[in-house]
């Protein structure tokens, strides 16, 4: 079995081989993680209630469903979130190549909300 550090080494191998810049593996993954949530909905639903105590109504609208939804919205936009923009530079580099694109590392905080929650 793999220890952390090992799973974070291979993720970061990954990402700096440029394997996680391309659409279709974001999507990929993205598809793969609603899956995940989908095929385990029961066991994920049962683990939140014996452990927060939470009613079976409200784990299902406010846990699963709402990050089942904030899932599907990313797939929907993600497209678009990756089309390179315009950057604004300051005077002193108005002399310089052009910028543009976005950031490739992205915040998701509803990953953050939902996978690593504090007791």
């Amino acid at each position: 079995m793999s220890t952390a550090e090992d799973v974070v080494a291979t993720a970061r191998d990954s990402f700096n081989r440029g394997v996680t810049k391309s659409l279709e593996f974001r999507l990929k993954q993205l598809e793969a993680l609603l899956r995940l949530i989908e095929e385990n909905f029961k066991n994920i639903e049962d683990a939140i209630m014996k452990d927060f105590r939470k009613p079976k109504f409200e784990v299902t609208l406010y846990e699963t469903e709402f990050l089942k939804n904030e899932i599907k919205h990313t797939i929907k936009n993600l497209k678009g979130w990756m089309k390179p923009t315009k950057v604004d530079k300051s005077l002193p580099f108005l002399m310089d190549e052009k910028g543009r694109g976005k950031p490739l590392i992205r915040k998701m905080h509803f990953l953050k909300d939902w996978l690593i929650k504090s007791p």
